[in-house]
């Protein structure tokens, strides 16, 4: 069983098979020191302390938040709802003379 002392590392617990297992993810390169190494019969334990290596291998990801959506509708939303309405306009318009002109 590994202890580890760590400031990269994901917890995955909701995503995990055994959620009641505390399971993390590390990045790839993420290199750690031995603290400490217990042996309780058929059990060991190795405490593990992450370290910053000389020469980062990777960088980390940055973590991107989504912005909000504006409930404050757009200038093209109440452009095209204009446009929309000017053609109901003309098409009923339209409908008009079409039926002035069978009535004739």
């Amino acid at each position: 069983m590994f202890t580890l002392q760590c400031q990269s590392a994901k917890d995955i617990r909701k995503h995990s098979y055994f959620p009641a297992e505390d399971e993390v993810l590390l990045m790839a390169a993420t290199q750690f020191q031995v603290m400490g190494c217990l042996d309780q019969g058929n059990l060991h334990i190795v405490q593990l302390e992450e370290t910053r290596p000389p020469f980062p291998l990777l960088q980390p990801v940055p973590i991107v938040i989504p912005k909000p959506v504006s409930p404050i509708p757009s200038k093209a939303s109440t452009t095209t709802a204009v446009v929309t309405t000017e053609a109901k306009k003309q098409t009923q318009s339209s409908k008009s003379q079409v039926i002035q002109t069978i009535s004739e």
